[in-house]
């Protein structure tokens, strides 16, 4: 049912579905990302933040795709760039929330070199590497294309032989992988 008000935009019929949700011993985490989302795709941010805090303190176990599906959504609605980071720390900060996947790393990663200060981008490279991300291949290609980005003000970058080696690089240690 909550599928089907997340699809026909009923929130309140949602909001009254998700109560009786909350009371399971489990939760599925595209469910709630379905909750949450709904929400958001209707600009109710705030309260999205707030729901996101309130079922994270339930210290029920939570699947890191709840994680990234929020923090994807809240992109998308062009949020302020200080709710996506609150949505990461509270994540990390409780004991009952899966680690965050290499994707949703790299994604942040990718937002923090848009929209980020130097401290906030130097915090968030080294989560990557308290992670042990930093030989992945997302996250890779998120610190090079930012090098890129940033080596000059001109609205047309130059691609230098040493960016196409770093790019030969990564590609060549995926192309093993079933993930690639």
């Amino acid at each position: 049912y909550i599928w089907l008000c997340y699809h026909l935009n009923d929130l309140s019929q949602l909001q009254l579905l998700l109560y009786s949700y909350l009371k399971l011993p489990e939760y599925d985490s595209q469910t709630l990302a379905y909750v949450i989302n709904a929400f958001v795709y209707n600009y109710d941010v705030e309260f999205s933040l707030t729901l996101f805090h309130s079922i994270v303190d339930m210290k029920k176990p939570l699947n890191e795709s709840f994680l990234a599906s929020t923090i994807t959504s809240f992109t998308k609605v062009d949020a302020l760039f200080d709710k996506t980071l609150d949505l990461l720390h509270y994540w990390i900060n409780s004991s009952n929330c899966e680690i965050p996947y290499p994707k949703t790393i790299a994604f942040l990663l990718k937002q923090h070199y848009r929209f980020g200060t130097k401290s906030e981008i130097t915090k968030m490279e080294n989560l990557a590497e308290e992670y042990g991300y930093n030989n992945n291949f997302l996250v890779q290609m998120v610190k090079n294309q930012a090098q890129i980005s940033n080596r000059d003000f001109n609205h047309k970058k130059t691609i230098t032989a040493e960016d196409v080696k770093n790019m030969l690089a990564i590609r060549n240690s995926i192309s093993h992988s079933k993930y690639a």
